[in-house]
């Protein structure tokens, strides 16, 4: 057994946890694989809330390469972990690996999309 995580939500600059935590199983064997918080209704509130106030008090709205820049910062990280995004779908979703590679590798692709729209004018 590998070691478990446990997984937070990134919420207002802070890691957030939840009144209810769940477990993460391992679909081919049951195995508890990490946990994580279960969000509900008032931390997505409070989720919205923080971004919606980062966007409009910060220079996030007037700064498309800023947020270019943000995005694409996303991506590499994405990228430089690639293989661990693939073994979390592997053990989280069953996947098989091939599979799991193919699907990880369209969200760097949609990170540097996105990056490229936030600069285009509309």
């Amino acid at each position: 057994m590998s070691e478990q995580i446990s997984v937070k939500h990134w919420i207002d600059g802070a890691w957030a946890g939840s009144s209810r935590m769940s477990d993460s199983l391992n679909p081919a064997t049951g195995e508890v694989i990490g946990t994580y918080a279960d969000a509900g209704v008032e931390e997505g509130h409070a989720a919205i809330e923080a971004a919606a106030r980062g966007f409009a008090a910060g220079p996030w709205r007037l700064d498309p390469m800023m947020r270019a820049a943000a995005l694409s910062h996303l991506a590499d990280a994405y990228a430089k972990r690639m293989d661990d995004v693939v073994d979390t779908l592997c053990r989280e979703n069953g996947k098989l690996r091939p599979e799991a590679a193919f699907e990880a590798h369209f969200i760097v692709r949609a990170l540097r999309f996105a990056a490229g729209l936030a600069v285009h004018p509309h």
